[in-house]
């Protein structure tokens, strides 16, 4: 924390600097104990409700939009995230019921391992509509120049094999996939 950030704080909280234990000082150490979330915090010896309550003043006015929650707040927000299937089961159970929609999701792995047809799949499937859901774009970013679009329409045919009726939604037909 800057110097002047740190006056301009303890002015605006009218900190009292007589206490045997400074308020910065108490900041500085839980940062570096590695201590951030407030509910932590009240586990600490030495730290009253009070003061609790000025670290997450402090912090608030540090970054005007961090906003404290509860676990089961965020467990009932994340209730609410969409994903997009893999178009595999077995695959959206391990995931917790597929790939999250406005996230980054990182696949690596070895050689011939279908990296590449997950990647397909996905361009698909995120373009299908459903009850809650009015289909979207895909962005495929193709560092290796290895892109096939005869392998999206091989990827759309096995969709039809699992069950989904791709061809139903407007939003799916073989161009219009690749032009989206």
């Amino acid at each position: 924390m800057s110097k002047s950030m740190d006056q301009s704080l303890r002015d605006d909280f009218e900190f009292d600097i007589d206490d045997d234990e400074c308020f910065f000082q108490d900041i500085d150490l839980l940062q570096t104990q590695g201590k951030c979330l407030p509910f932590s915090t009240y586990f600490d010896n030495g730290l009253s409700e009070v003061k609790v309550e000025k670290i997450i003043e402090a912090a608030v006015k540090l970054s005007p939009n961090l906003e404290f929650k509860t676990g089961l707040q965020v467990v009932e927000k994340r209730k609410s995230v969409f994903k997009i299937s893999t178009g595999s089961d077995h695959l959206n159970k391990l995931l917790g019921g597929g790939i999250e929609r406005m996230a980054i999701t990182e696949v690596f792995g070895e050689f011939r391992t279908g990296k590449t047809q997950l990647s397909d799949t996905l361009c698909v499937t995120c373009q299908l509509t459903n009850d809650s859901y009015s289909g979207g774009k895909a962005v495929f970013i193709d560092t290796e120049n290895t892109f096939r679009p005869d392998r999206v329409s091989v990827e759309i045919c096995l969709l039809i094999l699992l069950g989904l009726n791709v061809f139903s939604d407007s939003h799916c037909q073989p161009n219009r996939v690749l032009e989206n």
